[in-house]
């Protein structure tokens, strides 16, 4: 039997953070192409909200993966000995 590594708890909160990790990433591709548009034919004043808008959800997007990333690295996972059904 295949047992997983992580507690039901942490297995929860990487649920969690995997799906923020996604949607704002989902979100920074998204805004993304519209930046691009903006920067390749809007005027000046567009430009820069667009650049704003696009750095703070590129940093949104970052502290997402960030948290996804310190999750992972202080997550607990059982010993492997710990995790074999005695016979």
């Amino acid at each position: 039997m295949n047992r997983s590594l992580l507690s039901g708890r942490s297995q929860q909160r990487l649920i969690e953070l995997h799906r923020a990790a996604n949607l704002a990433m989902q979100e920074l591709n998204q805004h993304h192409s519209l930046l691009i548009g903006a920067l390749l034919g809007c005027d000046n004043a567009t430009q820069r909200v667009m650049l704003d808008e696009h750095r703070a959800i590129s940093a949104a997007a970052v502290e997402a993966l960030l948290k996804l990333g310190t999750f992972l690295n202080h997550c607990r996972i059982a010993d492997a000995s710990a995790s074999v059904d005695p016979v």
